[in-house]
This record gives C-alpha cells, structure tokens and sequence, in this order.
C-alpha cells in the first residue's frame, strides 16, 4: 500500500514502553518519513474489538503487543506463525493486505540475540558514555544496558536477517531464572542456539509444566528446581543464566559470588543495571541486558511491518539516550532532602 501507514504498541499500562522511540528511530532511519507509531492502552477486555477494527483500517501495517496482551490475542487473531505457535503468545500483529491478522512472537528472536551476545559470538554495542570496564572491577558504572562483554567491546552490526552467527561450541546446560511468560520465549531460544539441558529455578513447580511442554517440542530437556536451589548463590554448573523475574526477586541471590565466566541475560532493562548484573560483571563474566533483548525484537517487529531491515545499533542508541534522559528527569524531581 502507497500512503501513510500506522503502527502502534498496546498494553496497559503502556506509558512506560520504549517502543515508539525505537520503531521511529528505525523509519527514521529507513527514509520512512511517512509512518507513524504511537502507544495505545489497551487492556485485555478492548483488545477484541480493537482488532476487529483494525482488520477494515487499510492504513495499518501491525501491532506490538505487551503485557498483559501477549497470550489474549492468541485466539483472536487470523493466524499464528511457527513461534507464537510454539509458546502460546503473541507479541506482534502483522496486518495482511487483505485485512487477515496474522501473530508473530519475535520475543524468541530478541532473547536468542542477547543470548548470543552474551556467549560472544556478537559483539557488544559500546556508547560513549558507558565505556565498558576491565574484569572484577569494583564499580558498575560503565555496565551499559546495551551489553558487555567484560573487556573490549566494538559495535553491532547484525541486520535483522535469519542468518545467525553459529556457536563453535554451544552451551550445553542453561538456568532460566523465573517461569513466567517471558520464560516460555527464552527455553525456545536457548533451543535455537543448541542448548540442551535447562533448568527452570520457579517457586511453583507446576509453573514450569507449560516451559516442559515447549522443551519437548524442540528436543530440549527441561527441569524444574526449587527457589531454595539458588537462594544462597549460584553454584558452579551452568553454561549461562537468564533471569526472566521482576524487579528484586533476584538481589538475594547477587549478594553471593558470581560463578566465574558464567554469561547472564537479565530481561530487566529499567531500572539498569541490576543487582544481578553487577555481581555477575564484577565476576568478569558478560551481560546482556533487556535493552539488547526489546531492540532486537523490534528489529524483527520492523522487519515484519515494512519489509526492510534496521541496524540493531540504531536501536540500542536511541533507547539508551532515553533511559539515560529519563533517569536524569527523575533525579531532578527528588526534592534534596530525599536523597
């Protein structure tokens, strides 16, 4: 279609979302000056007559979706592609040419690429205004929520394509910390990248059933383990952990010594970096942060929506810029006695 085209991201609440920055900077990007992409809140009640509509509204090319959207829409749109089939969820909504509303989950692509970061098979971006810090340094500062490596870092230049840098020497076992929903995309990624074994830390067992459920269908085994197991720190064991819980769940376990070289994703980007983050890079180990994971996820949303590819280094600058903005507004609002 020639014309304006809309795109939007829905949720509730949605005020937060990095999102609109990170889809305007790609049409910025990609000369797309005529593309708009807003924040609607959306909760899960109006979410089937927004869609309903949106089938009739030739001018919209997709939808992200955030929480608590991602499994509703599941049943509601047309059809769903092999990764929103394979985890029950729904993060994008690409609307076809002739209104069909077809649902992607690019949640698997966004963790699969900071996983691989975080092994070092794809360098780090390096902002200027974090430069990364030697092994076991003390501080935390230069920790950047685009990721680090723990030594020298150069720029990112993957395009989004499904060519994936191949591991030498895969990971064979991986703990996933937390099995909630973002869980369920991180076992299929740990599939992707060829590992094997993954345990899956939840405080109820039965939570891990549907994540057991996705390993079976992709040739990876996956076993439950008690919160108990980590609480007084990792032991040595694992190739890699991702921590998919909410903010705090995991400081009791970053107060204890890191597993030397143990690679971490954490998929909290705000506010960053986490306790978690800085025990595992003070131990020299790499990180990769939520940022790195929703940049490259967006790469793949954009890819979807317009059919061209975007520098994941355009998006990773642009989100940083704006946590750092953000987090500079909020410390200017603390009156002085606060802090």
């Amino acid at each position: 279609m020639n014309g304006p085209r809309q795109a939007a991201v829905l949720g509730s609440p949605i005020g937060h979302s990095l999102s609109p920055v990170l889809h305007r900077a790609a049409y910025q990007a990609l000369g797309l000056s005529d593309w708009t992409y807003t924040a609607i809140n959306t909760d899960e009640a109006a979410l089937p007559s927004l869609l309903t509509w949106l089938r009739s509204e030739p001018s919209w090319a997709g939808l992200s979706l955030t929480m608590p959207l991602k499994t509703a829409a599941v049943g509601l749109v047309d059809r769903l592609d092999d990764t929103a089939a394979l985890v029950g969820a729904v993060n994008t909504v690409v609307v076809e040419p002739d209104g069909t509303l077809a649902g992607h989950n690019t949640d698997i692509a966004g963790i699969r690429y900071a996983v691989l970061q975080a092994l070092g098979a794809i360098p780090a971006l390096a902002h200027p205004e974090a430069a990364p810090l030697a092994p076991g340094s003390s501080s935390a500062a230069g920790l950047s929520a685009a990721g680090s490596s723990g030594a020298g870092w150069q720029p990112s230049h993957w395009d989004g394509s499904s060519t994936w840098p191949a591991l030498a020497s895969p990971p064979v076992r991986a703990l996933v910390l937390g099995a909630g929903g973002t869980a369920r995309a991180a076992v299929a990624a740990l599939a992707s990248v060829g590992v094997r074994r993954v345990g899956v830390v939840a405080r109820r067992a039965a939570a891990v059933a549907p994540l057991a459920q996705i390993g079976e269908r992709v040739g990876l085994a996956v076993t439950a383990l008690p919160w108990e197991i980590v609480a007084g720190g990792l032991r040595s064991g694992p190739d890699l952990v991702i921590a998919t819980t909410p903010e705090g769940v995991t400081d009791q376990i970053a107060e204890w010594t890191w597993p030397a070289g143990c690679p971490l994703v954490e998929l909290l980007y705000h506010p960053w970096p986490t306790a978690l983050a800085v025990t595992a890079y003070r131990s020299g180990a790499r990180v990769s942060g939520g940022l790195v994971v929703l940049a490259a996820q967006a790469v793949e949303q954009v890819r979807l929506f317009t059919g061209r590819t975007v520098d994941v280094a355009t998006l990773l600058t642009a989100g940083t810029q704006t946590l750092t903005r953000r987090a500079t507004a909020a410390s200017l609002t603390i009156p002085t006695h606060a802090r």
